[in-house]
């Protein structure tokens, strides 16, 4: 008797274990989106969509395995973001900076940049969204030093003027038994 309760005890097991007939529903997402839904019987597999793409970036893997499926499921592409190489260069081309930029990412532009007679104004591309690689060359203008003397030879002024721009008088010089009448150039 004990045999025979024993073999229905295991019987009534395999019939129970053996014979799930449970459907699951296995999403596959990109970026916050389902792009796929299946309905995947127990223990089948379902079936990845596509390899999906995302602009700027490369698709590594799906985030979990969906051979065997057992329960419902979420499963979410994983990507890379693509990277890019971004150069700054001064007014005569030389190198100030490389830098390796992911996808919508930003550059840094280097801290200083210096060139005798001029003063820096600008980058000439934007560098603040990166798509690509990316050349990036400093703006100058010509600057000049103006000085600005007294009668003994003193400095009473120094200023930096852009090309094209004129300097500004300062305040006119006294000196006893004089009138000032102007500067000479």
């Amino acid at each position: 008797m004990k045999k025979i309760l024993i073999a229905f005890c295991f019987a009534i097991f395999l019939l129970l274990t053996g014979c799930n007939n449970s459907i699951y529903t296995v999403n596959f997402i990109v970026e916050g989106e389902i792009v796929s839904t299946q309905q995947v019987k127990h223990g089948d597999d379902a079936v990845a969509p596509e390899d999906p793409e995302l602009e700027g970036a490369t698709f590594v893997k799906w985030d979990q395995d969906y051979k065997n499926v057992k329960s419902n499921l979420d499963i979410k592409a994983e990507f890379e973001k693509e990277e890019f190489i971004v150069i700054f260069l001064d007014a005569d081309g030389n190198v100030l900076k490389e830098e390796t930029v992911q996808y919508g990412d930003s550059a840094t532009a280097p801290d200083r940049v210096l060139r005798d007679g001029y003063r820096f104004t600008s980058w000439d591309v934007d560098y603040s969204y990166i798509t690509g690689d990316l050349l990036v060359t400093a703006q100058f203008v010509q600057q000049f030093i103006v000085k600005f003397f007294d009668y003994d030879n003193s400095i009473i002024d120094i200023q930096y003027i852009d090309y094209g721009l004129s300097a500004t008088s300062p305040i006119s010089p006294t000196r006893e038994n004089y009138t000032f009448i102007g500067w000479n150039s």
